[in-house]
This record gives structure tokens, sequence and C-alpha cells, in this order.
């Protein structure tokens, strides 16, 4: 009964290993945590000691005492810190601009923050006025991650400082934030060494400028009406990520990205006018949205778009588009260079008007040689109709050479896919692969494939329900 008692009494999560007892301790709050430093010396020193620091105010945000105890907290904590390395911080707050200090306590953290040589810093801000960035901040040389969100707040840089702010900053990522032209200035002068940035939900400017020496990949999402023109000029950027949602003025896209290879487009392709050369892109994405009765000039903006990234070795299309253009033309784009094609429907199955558009759209694919068509519809939106046109073996499809991997992933089989599929296996002859995804294939499906003629003796069909 004795050793029972002494077992009981073992402190056992003080004799953790600390990067046991350090994982664990970021699963609380810094409340939790509070509580904990004073149960015995070891909690204190590992509780002190954690690398990954949560400052999460939002359980508080109606109760302005709650905040304002937690962070008289937070600086005594961090005072006992001193310069203990960190490798993460969160910091989650709401400023409330009729409690007068509260943004100030908000910056004296960050400064704080400093002092522990933090190389991730993740700022989620509610704030009802501007959020000034501090010089000190900005010349924080530690920092390698920085990810700010203030929830449709402004934030504003200094208009200058005296040292290069944010020397290793290797990755920005702005979301839910007002900034004016001058942001692009930073850009190009301050983070010489930004690698990767990410602007998502962006207002308050009309025109974005990016000039930046090192950034490797970039992503903008553009959610409101907001920004007319962007500029990027980047000798290094690899990766063009952009969703651009404005409709109905006239918006301008200038690239001077000699190495870009990956660049995926989406938003509204009306009224967008793509300037750049873009020869060396290898991945592409045409992935628009258009309005239930498109015009004549929507299609020309999505020609002219898909024109300029026809040197592309494999492309994304919303099957809405290759219907689209070919409602206007019949004429197809010639993708010389495309080897896989991915395209994506909202409908259960293949209707008519997508296999007159696809017949149209694969003529200008000579060399395709992977095929990757999926529905995006959930199952349970399907009404089950089966769609019958025309046979495929009326055309006669210069990439069938070098077709090797086919892959439909769709939810209901209609005469159409089936049709496309059993003509891929006739005249396929270097077919190595053919993928089925499907949650309701039927039996006499799976029986015509197998009965089908196969100009492939090593083609291998696999079939996933």
């Amino acid at each position: 009964k004795q050793q029972n008692l002494q077992m009981e009494n073992i402190d056992r999560f003080s004799s953790l290993p600390d990067h046991i007892a350090h994982h664990i301790l970021s699963f609380l709050s810094m409340e939790d945590i509070s509580r904990l430093c004073i149960v015995s010396k070891t909690c204190r020193e590992l509780c002190i000691s954690i690398p990954v620091l949560t400052f999460d105010a939002l359980p508080y945000r109606d109760n302005a005492r709650k905040r304002n105890q937690l962070m008289n907290y937070l600086d005594r904590f961090l005072l006992q810190r001193k310069e203990m390395d960190t490798t993460h911080c969160y910091i989650n707050w709401t400023v409330q601009n009729n409690i007068f200090g509260e943004d100030y306590r908000v910056i004296s953290l960050l400064h704080n923050e400093v002092m522990c040589k933090v190389p991730l810093l993740h700022i989620m801000l509610k704030t009802e006025g501007i959020f000034i960035l501090p010089p000190s901040v900005l010349c924080c040389g530690s920092w390698k991650t920085l990810t700010i969100n203030l929830v449709d707040g402004i934030l504003k840089f200094p208009s200058f400082i005296d040292t290069f702010g944010f020397s290793n900053l290797r990755s920005l990522s702005l979301r839910s934030v007002q900034i004016n032209e001058s942001f692009g200035k930073w850009v190009s002068s301050y983070w010489q060494f930004l690698e990767y940035l990410d602007l998502h939900d962006i207002s308050g400017t009309k025109s974005l400028i990016i000039t930046s020496s090192s950034l490797e990949i970039l992503k903008i999402c553009s959610l409101r009406n907001v920004v007319f023109r962007i500029n990027v000029s980047a000798e290094f950027l690899r990766e063009l990520r952009l969703v651009w949602t404005f409709r109905p003025e006239e918006r301008v896209l200038e690239l001077s990205t000699p190495r870009l290879t990956h660049f995926v487009c989406g938003g509204s392709i009306l009224n967008l006018s793509l300037k750049g050369n873009l020869d060396s892109l290898l991945v592409s994405g045409s992935l628009f949205e258009f309005p239930s009765v498109a015009d004549t000039s929507t299609s020309q903006c999505l020609r002219c778009f898909l024109c300029s990234i026809r040197n592309s070795k494999a492309l994304s299309i919303f099957s809405r588009s290759i219907q689209l253009l070919f409602r206007h033309s019949h004429r197809p784009i010639h993708f010389d260079r495309l080897e896989m094609l991915y395209i994506i429907m909202k409908t259960c199955n293949m209707s008519d008007e997508l296999v007159l558009g696809l017949t149209s759209f694969l003529r200008g694919t000579p060399i395709l040689r992977c095929l990757h068509i999926t529905s995006k519809l959930a199952p349970s939106h399907c009404r089950g109709e089966v769609v019958f046109g025309e046979t495929w073996e009326l055309q006669n499809f210069e990439f069938i050479h070098y077709l090797s991997l086919v892959i439909i992933e769709i939810c209901i089989f209609g005469k159409n896919e089936l049709e496309l599929l059993k003509h891929l296996l006739k005249h396929a002859d270097n077919l190595l692969m053919m993928d089925i995804y499907s949650r309701n294939l039927q039996s006499h499906v799976i029986t015509e494939i197998a009965g089908c003629e196969r100009a492939s003796a090593k083609v291998e069909i696999r079939y996933f329900v």
C-alpha cells in the first residue's frame, strides 16, 4: 500500500524529456500555462522555455479586463524568457479603439517577441483602425516567416527606415489587409531575400507593382473590385497563382518573369489583358468562371489568354471553357507542346456540347500523352441522367499514337464517356494505363470495356469504385 502511494506521488510530467513536455504544453492556452507555472519549479522552467508560443485573446474579445490581465502576464512571461529561442509564435488579438493603450500593448508584445528571436510569426489582429508595424519589428533579422491577418484592417509601413528591414525574411503572407501602392517599394527595397509572397483578399490600392530579384513563388487572390493593374517583375519567379474576380472594369496583368514555369489563373476572364512572354511555361491552369450566358467578348478574352500559354506542357482547364470556345469558334488553339491535359467538369457526365467542344480542343494537342477528366460535382447532386451523343469513332486525333495514360473520374457513366474510352482503347497503340473512378459504375460498362478491341497489348485497366 505504501509502495502504491509512492507511485501515485511521482511527478510523471516533470520526468518527461523536454521536447515531449513542450509538445504537450503547446496544446494549452496561456491561461492554463500560467496556472501550471506555480505547480513546481520544474513545471515553471518547462513553461518558460516552451519554443512554441500562442497568445490567443479571442476567448476574451468581449472582456477588456481579461485581455488586460493576459497582457500583463505575457509581459512578465516574456521578460523571464529573456533571449530564449522560439521556433513559432502565434498572436490572435482584438484591439478596441475605445480602450486606451491596447494597440500600444500589442506593439510592446511584438517588441518582446523580437527579443525571443522568433523565426516564424503569425499575427491575426482584429482592429478598427490603422495598424503600424514599428521600425524595431521591421528591422528584426531573426524572422524568416511572417503572416499577418488584420481582418480587413489597414496595414501601414513606415515611409523609410535607416537599415534594411526583414533582412532574413523568406516568406510573407498578408490576408484581409488594406495596403497602399508603396507596398511594392518594400518588396523591392527592404525584402531582398524574400522567396515566397502570398497576398490574399488585398484591398486599398488600384495598382499592385511587385519587383523582386529573389521572389520564387507569388500567390495573389483579389476578391474585391479594387485592383485594376498588377505588374510583376521578378527574374527568378517560377510559380504564379492568381485569382482575380474583378469583372466590370478593364484589368491589366503585366509579367516580366523569364523563368516562370507554373502559372495558374482563375476568377473572371472578362476584360483581362495579359502582357508578357510566357515561353518558359511548363504547367498552366485556366480556371475561370463565367456568367450563365457568356458572350463573344468573353470567349475572345479566353482565347487570347489560352494563346498566351499555348507553350505549356501541362494544362488544367474547366470544361465550361472548352464549351465556350467551341460555341463561338470551331477553330482549335494549337498547344504543340502539351503533354498532359486535366479537364475539370462541374457536371455528372459529359454532355453532347462538351463532346463537340472537346473533339475540337483535342485537335490542337498533337503530342498529348496524358488525358485526365474529372467531375467535381458531388454524387448527391447528380440527377442520374444518361447522356447519348455522337460516336468518337468519327474523330481522327493526331495525339492518339502518343497517348500513354488515361484517367477518368465521373459520377455517372453515360454513352459519351463509354464511347470515348472504347475509342482510345481501340486506337491508342502506346496506351499503358487506364484508370476509371466511379461510385456508380454499372456492370454492363465494365463488360463493354472488357470486350473492346485494344490497340495496345500492354494496357492495364484499373477500376476504383
